[in-house]
């Protein structure tokens, strides 16, 4: 899929070969190895100039998404977790919201587009750190650091995430 901001209503789409599908299937094989394993630490900077450490999260549940800007499904599955972010307002419960674009990109992005979690520009690196290669990827890591669920985009994201999150929570 591919996605245009000039056109914003006009989504692209090309046929799914059994290559395709064999190659996700892989992907999703290698995200799944990370369940139960530490997240990886790392040092991004907001939209804002502000360092964000992972392992400075710790004692918090963190959800991550990772996304770009001209990812159709990452725009798609934004209105359900700009819901998901707003019901954990007062909880302790971080959103990062890992771009692969840099800042002015994503501030030019998100007049168009909200998307309430805390922006993390320049995330490839992290990314291949969590063996990302498929957009929307979240994942949400527990307080000590572990990552306990990871989800390609798809349907029903946010009850996924809030699956993930009461699990930690009843432990």
């Amino acid at each position: 899929m591919k996605h245009d901001d000039s056109a914003p209503d006009v989504i692209a789409v090309s046929p799914m070969t059994d290559e395709f599908l064999q190659k996700q299937a892989e992907e999703k094989a290698s995200l799944d190895a990370l369940i139960n394993k530490p997240a990886p630490d790392f040092i991004l900077t907001d939209l804002a100039g502000k360092k964000w450490k992972l392992n400075g999260l710790k004692g918090k549940t963190v959800v991550l998404n990772f996304w770009f800007t001209t990812c159709p499904a990452c725009i798609q599955e934004m209105p359900e977790l700009n819901e998901l972010a707003k019901s954990y307002k007062n909880a302790s419960v971080v959103f990062l919201a890992l771009g692969r674009n840099d800042a002015k990109e994503i501030k030019r992005f998100l007049t168009v587009h909200p998307f309430n979690y805390t922006h993390l520009q320049n995330a490839d690196a992290v990314g291949d750190l969590y063996k990302i290669n498929s957009f929307p990827t979240s994942m949400v890591i527990d307080p000590q650091g572990v990552i306990r669920f990871v989800q390609i985009g798809g349907r029903n994201i946010s009850q996924q995430i809030v699956a993930a999150i009461n699990k930690i929570d009843n432990k």
